[in-house]
């Protein structure tokens, strides 16, 4: 896991510089593009931004963000719109993905779009398709960390730092090599040091937090299997599950020791959701 600190795009370039030792400049573009390659390589959801948006669905369609990067989950609230958010109560609906094949076929034309009862989307060409005309689609979505200038940040880990600065290096000693102006065995370590530092913030940034296994632990060591978590968006996914014993009279205790009759035990989370 990530400690949510980032540093810009110019203390990479400032280390590759000292790295390598380098006296000429080199195009600051390129440069930004290249870091930007290294993120998406390592490509960790703990390295990117949670964000939401709301989308306006209009003729079964509506703009996705534009810095998605990665969906999380969506939800949905059928006719109405994204100005209604702030006056009117609503209940979001969770959506699932669909699976039907002529699903962006849905359209004012086509006499089948009502034959699914749940909410569904698909997205595609910059777009959310759904199986409803109108409404809100609220998306948890991952984004890539910008500054105020809109240049990707860095993880603030040593791990981070050195895999996205050594594709830059590597980048850069690629063009050198190619113009035969660095040696063999000098590009081919930096390739190596490369290869080796984006392996290892990729096992960073996919190792949970205490806090996280705390939530990993309690989803997945329950009696009774959570099959609908979905449904609330995993709200209730780390939920600790508690066992409560009932004995013939109805009575409730978490320790049933003392009572009389006969037993049986009731699981429910620690919230008290069945």
């Amino acid at each position: 896991m990530t400690n949510g600190k980032y540093v810009s795009v110019h203390t990479i370039i400032e280390k590759a510089y000292r790295d390598l030792g380098l006296s000429d400049d080199i195009n600051f573009g390129d440069a930004v593009e290249w870091i930007g390659e290294a993120i998406e390589l390592i490509g960790t959801p703990m390295q990117l931004s949670d964000k939401v948006a709301n989308i306006d669905i209009c003729s079964y369609k509506g703009k996705l963000p534009c810095d998605l990067h990665l969906i999380t989950t969506s939800r949905a609230a059928t006719g109405i719109t994204v100005e209604d958010l702030a006056e009117t109560p609503c209940r979001f609906t969770a959506m699932r993905y669909s699976t039907d094949a002529f699903h962006h076929h849905y359209c004012n034309s086509c006499k089948d779009h009502g034959c699914d009862s749940d909410l569904t989307y698909k997205v595609n060409d910059n777009y959310v398709f759904t199986n409803f005309e109108t409404g809100v689609v609220q998306m948890s979505y991952k984004a890539i960390p910008t500054d105020k200038d809109g240049f990707p940040l860095v993880p603030d880990d040593i791990k981070f730092k050195e895999g996205v600065a050594g594709h830059l290096k590597w980048k850069i000693a690629f063009i050198r090599w190619a113009n035969g102006k660095m040696p063999a065995a000098v590009y081919q370590k930096l390739e190596q040091d490369r290869d080796w530092y984006i392996g290892a913030a990729q096992n960073r940034g996919h190792m949970p937090s205490v806090d996280q296994m705390e939530s990993i632990k309690n989803n997945w060591i329950r009696l009774i299997p959570k099959i609908n978590q979905h449904a609330d968006s995993f709200r209730s996914a780390g939920h600790r599950e508690e066992r409560y014993t009932h004995n013939s009279n109805a009575s409730r205790t978490p320790n049933p020791s003392g009572d009389k009759g006969d037993t049986f035990f009731n699981y429910k989370d620690s919230n008290n959701e069945s």
